[in-house]
């Protein structure tokens, strides 16, 4: 391919790229969001809003110790008021050039009243679409009891519902999906006419404490919750919860969470996504993510010869392939002209198959079970599993 088009279909919003700014801190201020435009992405979506503003949150973010794309974080939805947003900061997001999805969260006991007072007039204010943010179809949101929101399809299905009757833009229904509720929510999103679904979003409860002080480096002052956890280190339950989507519906899926590079943007799309959101990253590395993953991704298509939707979705062929391989005979070996002796092979296995030889390691296959963990820990890639 001469040339690489990364341009997206959101339901009838037309993107230059999948690239989606998630909300979060990042669209905290329509400054804030003009700000991550300069780089263009292909939209950009703002903090969740209400029909009131939350109280704000001090001491909410931290860098996790597993990486540093990935953070603990207390995020409530938007301190600015509803008005503040259609008046003036989703005007000022507007000045980045780029489609402004604004997110709205029913925080109240009467979620569909919520979102038809505020749907209309952020379509009045000229957004491209509109995201329901999954905590405001969670009813212990209102409460804050429990460890974490919990999603009700049907409060769900009334938010996007009420969403829909009110706006012509695509109407976004973001998922907080677990394996109890995955079916319903989907199905839900469908019966009320959804544009689109996004997930997911964060995962409670998370924590760290100073082990010196006994103190974590985060308050939470609203409800009972504890913080949660986003970012590199749940991408892969990110990715699992994009192909289960995709195995139940044929509306377009914007796949959120861990997103950190643009080979992270591929598996996204392999597993399904039509949108990437990116929101952690955003935050740990700035407006120019957004550059390095369009030129990545994009010299990646060409030189795999595809194009997003050749991969789209592929995923589900390739893990169909390795169950399939996962039935047949196989014999693990080792390349003894790259072996290094580092005895790292040894060192994983949890049945002590890999023997030391005198130039090196051999794997005894009576003992081997054939798991492939050592394959993925050796540092020279000198380890093959093989198909008889």
């Amino acid at each position: 391919m001469s040339e690489v088009d990364l341009k997206t279909r959101i339901g009838s919003l037309e993107l230059e790229n999948p690239f989606i700014l998630g909300a979060g801190p990042p669209g905290i201020t329509g400054e804030s969001l003009k700000r991550f435009a300069a780089t263009k992405p292909g939209a950009v979506v703002t903090k969740s809003i209400g029909v009131k503003p939350s109280p704000g949150q001090k001491l909410s973010l931290t860098r996790s110790a597993l990486s540093e794309d990935t953070l603990v974080l207390t995020d409530p939805w938007s301190f600015k008021t509803f008005e503040q947003w259609v008046e003036k900061e989703i005007g000022v997001a507007q000045e980045g050039g780029v489609p402004v999805i604004i997110s709205l969260q029913a925080v109240t006991d009467t979620p569909a009243d919520d979102i038809k007072r505020m749907a209309g007039r952020a379509e009045e204010a000229g957004v491209a679409a509109i995201e329901l943010s999954a905590f405001g179809s969670a009813p212990n949101v209102v409460t804050g009891e429990g460890i974490g929101a919990v999603q009700d399809a049907r409060r769900t299905y009334a938010v996007a519902k009420a969403a829909k009757e009110s706006v012509s833009v695509p109407v976004i229904v973001k998922l907080l999906p677990e394996p109890s509720n995955l079916e319903d929510l989907v199905k839900a999103a469908e019966d009320a006419g959804a544009d689109a679904i996004a997930s997911r979003d964060t995962i409670f409860p998370a924590i760290g404490f100073d082990i010196y002080s006994r103190e974590p480096a985060l308050a939470r002052n609203i409800g009972t919750w504890m913080p949660e956890l986003s970012g590199r280190s749940i991408k892969e339950v990110a990715l699992g919860y994009v192909v289960e989507i995709l195995r139940r519906t044929e509306l377009p899926i914007i796949g959120l969470g861990g997103v950190a590079s643009w080979q992270d943007a591929a598996e996204m799309v392999i597993a399904g996504a039509t949108g990437i959101g990116v929101c952690t990253a955003a935050m740990t590395h700035g407006p120019d993510i957004f550059t390095q993953l369009k030129k990545g991704l994009a010299a990646y298509l060409q030189d795999q010869n595809v194009t997003l939707d050749d991969l789209r979705g592929t995923g589900l062929e390739g893990m169909e392939r390795v169950n399939k391989r996962g039935l047949a005979d196989l014999l693990v070996e080792i390349d003894a002209d790259e072996c290094t002796l580092c005895g790292t092979c040894s060192t994983v296995c949890q049945v002590q198959a890999p023997q030391e030889r005198e130039e090196a390691y051999w794997i005894d296959p009576v003992i081997c079970v054939r798991c492939g963990f050592c394959v993925h820990y050796c540092p020279v890639e000198c380890i093959e599993v093989k198909e008889l």
